[in-house]
């Protein structure tokens, strides 16, 4: 990416037989970049690693999508910083899903350095917030589904209670020098993208945009074999997040990606949360509902409801699976949906 070491200035303006504009990653190393050859990136055994040309305009496209995801979560950070409500709390935590399905992608295209230890830096901070997105969860499952209900009123408080609690103690425990550590090393990777763009424009062509979310639409697809359970269901989403926002990140590239195309794919996204939010509020109320002093009778007539309504839900999740062939990378490129 721009000028690699090693090179003369006369090496680096000499026209070069094929993709002289282009940037050549490869998905399969681990160790920076070293390339000594014109579009080849050796891994470390120094054999040549699987290779996705990104041109100019997708490194752009790329870099620009990096620098508002560390704008977006510096703001919520900061707000964290200085006034630790719950919503705030639940913003940040967004911020870094988003930015975890961006350094997800950089791997899949082979950016290997770099990409690495920063991802595992958002996803240990983002493992902090799971007792948080659990509670408000039910929170909002026990709004919709109670409607305000007097017997239901305790179990209302008691979660309400532990999720300031929580919210506090996670926002206590954040530490200035884990935003700095993550910050430096995603400047460094929006630097690596900018210095790919250059000044050329050349448009890439489909098959270089399909290569990139190939890794993550693969998963999704090994993921969707078979789809008989709420386990299964909840696997798939967890593939489908990073594929999803992919797509939204590259999506001036995608000439398929319509907004009708991503409303199906937020909806499918939040049919199987929904089937997951289910779970975890049927597990949270058999947890909780004695100490809360809901009476068994309550509460099995809830979760009676509950459960139907996962059955619903999980049906619903394995017959909108039957789109994910309409929304495979080159479809997406190509613009050839149905």
């Amino acid at each position: 990416m721009g000028g690699q070491k090693g090179e003369t200035s006369s090496e680096l303006n000499r026209p070069r037989p094929e993709h002289r504009w282009a940037v050549v990653i490869s998905r399969a190393s681990e160790s920076p970049m070293n390339t000594t050859t014109p579009g080849l990136e050796k891994r470390g055994n120094g054999r040549p690693g699987p290779e996705v040309v990104l041109g100019p305009a997708v490194a752009g496209v790329l870099a620009q999508a990096l620098r508002q995801l560390r704008r977006r979560l510096a703001k919520r950070w900061r707000k964290v910083r200085s006034e630790p409500t719950v919503t705030r709390v639940h913003e940040l935590r967004v911020e870094i899903r988003r930015l975890l399905a961006m350094v997800r992608l950089l791997r899949g295209v082979g950016m290997a350095d770099g990409t690495q230890r920063t991802q595992k830096l958002l996803k240990r901070q983002l493992d902090v917030f799971d007792e948080l997105r659990d509670l408000h969860i039910c929170q909002q499952q026990l709004a919709h589904r109670a409607r305000g209900g007097a017997d239901w009123k305790p179990l209302e408080d008691l979660w309400s209670r532990r999720e300031a609690d929580c919210a506090r103690r996670i926002a206590d425990e954040l530490r200035p020098r884990w935003h700095k550590r993550v910050d430096a090393r995603l400047k460094r990777l929006q630097k690596r993208l900018k210095r790919a763009a250059g000044d050329l424009a050349l448009a890439p062509t489909p098959a270089t945009i399909a290569a990139i979310l190939r890794p993550l639409y693969e998963r999704v697809v090994k993921r969707a074999r078979p789809l008989s359970t709420v386990e299964a269901v909840h696997r798939l989403r967890v593939a489908f997040k990073p594929y999803r926002y992919g797509c939204e990140i590259l999506r001036p590239l995608l000439r398929g990606l319509t907004a009708r195309t991503i409303a199906q794919m937020r909806a499918f996204h939040l049919q199987m949360g929904e089937l997951q939010d289910l779970t975890v509020f049927r597990n949270a109320l058999k947890r909780d509902r004695a100490k809360a002093g809901v009476i068994a009778a309550t509460w099995k007539r809830m979760d009676k409801r509950l459960r139907q309504r996962q059955l619903r839900c999980l049906a619903q999740c394995r017959s909108g699976a039957l789109r994910l062939a309409d929304w495979e990378p080159s479809k997406l490129a190509q613009g050839r949906l149905r």
